[in-house]
């Protein structure tokens, strides 16, 4: 079979593999893994043997791998727990002033995300909803969700793996990204936090 009618079937297979994950119970997650481990292997892949090498930025690559694998890190060496535990001291001590609580829940899901990068935000703090909802008298969903607003919140680019893949597709600097993603996260905490908690007090998720 030629080598660019193989590709076509291949591709075919996996999008089939992909879509009837209800009926093999395979994550497509790890589908999606797998046909790309296998269309970028030499002889095999899209990329030509001869040009593998030249075609692929390794570093971008290890980066991604790096990034993603940091939160799985975290959680497993036991730092996630004294993080969830260290942060349990920042809340307010009285659950009456739920602005305050609202607020703390979210930064912590912002500071988690300095350090487990965004994946990691949930791996880490998810363990430690029920006793946040506990000492700020939220519902453990409304405790959940602060966690999207942290790790909504982007402060430094290597946070998120996809803005650094986009960063060396674009071959923009690593400065001009952060004059976006520093003023953005300012505005958020300073204004869209506070505008989320007025939205949650109306829609009763706080009271």
């Amino acid at each position: 079979m030629p080598y660019k009618k193989s590709i076509s079937y291949s591709r075919y297979y996996f999008i089939g593999f992909w879509i009837t994950d209800t009926l093999h119970g395979v994550n497509p997650a790890w589908v999606g893994l797998t046909a790309t481990i296998i269309l970028l292997l030499p002889k095999w892949g899209i990329i030509e043997p001869k040009k593998f090498n030249s075609s692929i930025d390794f570093g971008t690559v290890v980066f991604v791998s790096a990034a993603l694998g940091l939160g799985a890190l975290v959680n497993v060496s036991g730092v996630g727990t004294m993080m969830g535990e260290a942060f349990t001291h920042l809340l307010p001590s009285s659950p009456d002033n739920t602005f305050a609580s609202f607020m703390s829940l979210s930064l912590i899901s912002t500071l988690t995300g300095l350090v487990t990068t965004i994946p990691g935000v949930p791996t880490v703090l998810s363990t430690m909803a029920a006793d946040f909802a506990q000492v700020t008298g939220f519902s453990l969903p409304a405790v959940l969700m602060t966690q999207v607003i942290g790790f909504s919140t982007v402060v430094f680019p290597y946070q998120v793996a996809p803005l650094i893949l986009a960063m060396q597709l674009s071959k923009e600097s690593l400065g001009s990204l952060v004059k976006i993603t520093l003023p953005l996260a300012l505005l958020t905490i300073v204004l869209l936090m506070p505008l989320d908690y007025l939205w949650w007090v109306l829609l009763g998720w706080i009271n």
